[in-house]
Parts: C-alpha cells; sequence; structure tokens
C-alpha cells in the first residue's frame, strides 16, 4: 500500500485526491502524503544522491517547508 502511494504521489505527480480516487484509503493517503512533506527538510539537509527514477528527490521535488497550505488537509475525513 505504502508503495502504491508513493509511487503516484513522487513518480507519477498525483494529488492526494487522485490517489483516494484509485481506491486507496483516505487515512493512508492523509499520513503518507503528511510524511513525505514533513521530511522535507531532512532532504534538503541530505548530500546529493544518485537518481534511480526519472523524478529524484532533489531540484525536482521541492516543497516549501514553512508551507501553510497543505494538500492532504483537503481530502473529506475518513
Amino acid at each position: 500500500m505504502l508503495d502504491a502511494i508513493l509511487e503516484a504521489y513522487v513518480e507519477q505527480n498525483l494529488s492526494p485526491a487522485e490517489i483516494v480516487g484509485l481506491g486507496h484509503a483516505v487515512a493512508d493517503v492523509r499520513r503518507v502524503v503528511r510524511l513525505i512533506k514533513i521530511a522535507e527538510y531532512k532532504r534538503r539537509q541530505s548530500a546529493v544522491g544518485i537518481r534511480i527514477t526519472p523524478r529524484g528527490f532533489g531540484k525536482d521535488w521541492r516543497y516549501p517547508i514553512t508551507s501553510a497550505w497543505n494538500d492532504w488537509e483537503s481530502l473529506p475525513p475518513s
């Protein structure tokens, strides 16, 4: 379940609502997306790594650390 949500969110760039539309539970999608977003500071601090997929964490994946809006909050209650 985790791999499928990560694949859809990171690699396919789907929104949380689109991922829920694929049949995943709202609570699971909300938790995974939240964990990705709150761990952003760790990716900014780490050294540059190799790229395994076409979309890697680094310049391709940046979210403002202090962003007040979170797209997982726009999902319906679980």
